[in-house]
């Protein structure tokens, strides 16, 4: 009688695979994380307000661990103030000249230098939860791209 031998090959590298995974994930999770990230902040900047373009620049994707999000850099002078005028607006309010003896405007086709003016007030302008109520849209998207990640990371 014959003896049967049976050899199974590949299983130290299918053993290697599975140990590594957890660091693999976790390295994959992360710069995905920073692809969707990027993502988002393009829906946002289309959101935001076009007038000189500048508010656009100061918006960067956030990604830390599996936190999503965008976050804005200190604008000019202002801080952060700014984008918190914008999103929810201003009552009318006076402005008054600190740094300098007079504002400068060109109003009505003139250049004048007022010591105050009176401000009506700015609309609120979410541009935020818009852009991000659009970018819902391509979460099934990016959840199937990390899956995909994932099998191919795992099939390595």
């Amino acid at each position: 009688m014959a003896d049967w031998k049976i050899q199974t090959r590949g299983f130290k590298e299918f053993e290697k695979t599975f140990r590594d995974a957890p660091r693999r994930i976790a390295d994959l999770g992360r710069q995905w994380a920073k692809d969707v990230a990027a993502d988002e902040v393009k829906y946002i900047r289309k959101e935001a307000p076009k007038r000189t373009g500048r508010l656009r620049l100061t918006i960067e994707p956030y990604s830390r661990a599996w936190l999503i999000g965008v976050t804005f850099k200190p604008y000019p002078k202002l801080g952060l103030k700014l984008v918190g005028w914008i999103v929810e607006g201003t009552r009318p309010h006076v402005i008054t000249a600190r740094w300098a003896k007079a504002l400068h405007f060109v109003w009505r086709g003139k250049e004048r230098f007022f010591v105050s003016v009176h401000h009506p007030g700015t609309k609120a302008n979410d541009f935020i939860t818009r852009g991000a109520n659009k970018f819902q849209g391509r979460i099934r998207y990016w959840l199937d791209v990390l899956g995909k990640r994932i099998v191919k990371i795992l099939g390595d």
